[in-house]
């Protein structure tokens, strides 16, 4: 008998620790760095001489990894029925994925011009729009012959009593209609505990891996026709009443200029056993050395796998690491001191 690790359970090693994303379940666990790299050498091996060279902590991880089916033992004459999974990503699309903003002036937006890019999935924000008829009537008409996949309403209004019917009827006549809701301009208080989110699966990861999850492919549209490559964005590449080529646009340089910037390009990012699951809205620099970094922080710090608000969390600057548009260093000391300090000393 010989171990096998599942192709769908890739281990991803970060500076602290390593974390296995199980892309058919959605979900991940963490795994300490040394044990998982060595049991992770012994594949294709023979059971009895990997038994032989593990210790009693790490006989217990290696059953963890069994018990989770992360790993199994497989007949050795099997050992080809399990090929690796290639993850390249591809997507037959311009966009993917498109913000669209409207309000009661500019009703009159074509949404043609985003499904002639191949788009599947758009998110329709409405702006106070107090007349739950006409919104009706205009979904209706400019939405309900698209050939979008998923469709999101969110619509900047209190709700009131006719919300439940608008809600069941529109659903009913548009069913790309996947998910309708309504928020308000002014935004909630941050929490003092930092709660992550994360999407798991296999196109996430795979896209992921060659990169950036949040730009790539992605198109804003502002309510005023500003064409951006995301909501956060600053530049504006051109605006729709000019009349221009949409699809031109999308496809130029300039436009898809963040789009092969994954997280492995980018310092702090590289080191983080999150990377190909973390759908990240900063936007990355470059410094002079053609190295990338994020002006803003992290709420997560990969070096000490501490989230902000958690016990014990400190800055990146508090543990000796410093990335800026200048430079990026790592006090190696330092972080492993803060390390024993949190993780050792504390047990």
């Amino acid at each position: 008998m010989i171990l096998k690790f599942h192709a769908e359970t890739p281990v991803i090693n970060g500076f602290n620790r390593s974390c296995i994303y199980d892309l058919p379940r959605n979900t991940y666990d963490f795994l300490p760095l040394a044990i998982v790299n060595k049991l992770y050498s012994f594949e294709n091996m023979n059971r009895d001489t990997i038994i032989d060279q593990l210790d009693t902590n790490e006989k217990l991880w290696l059953n963890y990894l069994i018990e989770k089916e992360y790993c199994f033992f497989i007949p050795q004459e099997f050992k080809d029925a399990f090929p690796k999974i290639n993850f390249k990503w591809t997507n037959p699309s311009l966009i993917s994925n498109t913000i669209i903003d409207i309000s009661q002036t500019t009703s009159g937006f074509d949404f043609k011009i985003v499904e002639e890019l191949n788009c599947k999935h758009v998110l329709i924000r409405i702006d106070n729009y107090e007349n739950l008829e006409a919104l009706y009537s205009l979904l209706k008409e400019k939405i309900g012959t698209t050939t979008f996949k998923s469709i999101d309403l969110h619509i900047r209004k209190k709700p009131d009593t006719s919300f439940s019917s608008f809600k069941k009827s529109i659903k009913k006549e548009i069913k790309q209609i996947t998910d309708i809701n309504f928020y308000n301009k002014k935004r909630d208080t941050i929490p003092s505990v930092f709660s992550p989110f994360f999407l798991i699966n296999i196109n996430i990861f795979s896209e992921s891996l060659r990169f950036n999850s949040y730009y790539n492919r992605k198109l804003y549209i502002d309510k005023d026709g500003n064409i951006k490559n995301g909501i956060e964005g600053k530049r504006i590449f051109s605006n729709l009443t000019k009349n221009v080529d949409l699809a031109e646009i999308v496809q130029s340089k300039n436009y898809k200029n963040l789009w092969n910037i994954n997280k492995d390009k980018i310092d702090i990012c590289k080191d983080c056993e999150f990377r190909y699951m973390c759908i990240d809205n900063r936007t990355p620099k470059k410094r002079n050395n053609k190295a990338y970094y994020f002006e803003e922080e992290c709420p997560y710090n990969p070096y000490i796998s501490k989230w902000k608000g958690d016990k014990d969390y400190k800055s990146l600057e508090e543990i000796g690491v410093i990335s800026n548009k200048i430079f990026f260093s790592i006090d190696l000391k330092k972080v492993k001191k803060t390390n024993t300090d949190i993780w050792i000393n504390s047990i």
